[in-house]
């Protein structure tokens, strides 16, 4: 169970902003919650998922928008992000902007799976929500959605061509606004849940780029992940460095140098967990070919 994991507080911080209309509804977005108002202004803690889901439920009942989650997102700012923001600022392209919201989705959005897949012309952005957020799951997939659409269609000096997004919720009375706030064209009852970028746009070299301001940024977001990758059991770490690439088939000498520790070390605390690194890597070799199939 993923019940007592901990979600950024940023998150909160973001809807309660796109929600409030007045000053007396943060308290009610947060009714019900173990979220208080003074903690939303701290980026040190997190929420639980039961209050997650429970301030999604809020935002939608206190506005009567069942897009309201959509607006969060797409109106969170860079800035939001921290290092990440940073990096995406001053990126040499798009598909950098991408694989870095790739892996830090994974690492601090844990109710979602998202993985990347590249085939040829197209990049296809894949997302999939957990079971445990229950009726919340649409409204979470939303949030996510707008995040990623705002921090790619930002860098907007440089046209893109149109993305695709397909949902595998059916076609519902608000696609019209849908398709304007996420710049993309929409099509329901799908497999899954995903948006398609043209690879070639990805890759055009985009004219704010700061090679200095980016190294500088993406160490510190390398600081972050293994600040978040440490959090948790070590078989947690573990399967987080093992997402940030599904494709490939890691040694527990390289899984232990992303971790900054020693392959020793790190068998020595999943032994005490009651596992190991090959129980561990067969878990997810499994978990990762029911997904493909």
């Amino acid at each position: 169970m993923i019940n007592e994991s901990r979600i950024p507080l940023i998150y909160s911080r973001v809807i309660v902003a796109a929600a409030s209309g007045s000053p007396g509804d943060s308290k009610q977005l947060l009714q019900g919650t173990r979220i208080n108002t003074r903690s939303v202004d701290s980026l040190d803690a997190g929420i639980t998922l039961p209050d997650y889901r429970r301030l999604l439920r809020n935002a939608i009942e206190l506005t009567g928008r069942s897009t309201i989650l959509l607006d969060a997102g797409a109106r969170m700012p860079l800035a939001a992000h921290g290092p990440l923001g940073n990096a995406a600022t001053c990126s040499p392209d798009r598909m950098s902007v991408l694989d870095l919201l790739t892996r830090f989705i994974k690492l601090r959005g844990f109710f979602v799976d998202v993985w990347l897949e590249r085939t040829g012309p197209t990049t296809r952005f894949n997302l999939r929500v957990s079971d445990e957020l229950g009726d919340e799951k649409a409204a979470a997939l939303d949030f996510i959605l707008g995040t990623v659409m705002r921090a790619m269609m930002f860098r907007g000096l440089i046209a893109m061509a149109e993305p695709q997004v397909q949902l595998a919720r059916p076609r519902g009375p608000d696609h019209g606004y849908y398709e304007r706030v996420l710049g993309a064209s929409i099509s329901y009852e799908q497999p899954g849940n995903c948006v398609i970028f043209d690879t070639e746009d990805l890759n055009q070299p985009l004219p704010a780029h700061d090679p200095q301001q980016f190294d500088i940024a993406i160490q510190k977001c390398q600081a972050l992940m293994i600040d978040e990758l440490n959090q948790g059991s070590r078989r947690d770490a573990v399967e987080r460095i093992f997402g940030q690439s599904p494709g490939m088939l890691w040694t527990i000498d390289q899984v232990a140098y992303a971790l900054h520790t020693s392959a020793r070390t790190l068998q020595r605390r999943l032994k005490k967990e009651g596992t190991g690194y090959q129980e561990v890597l067969d878990s997810w070799l499994k978990k990762l070919a029911a997904r493909y199939m």
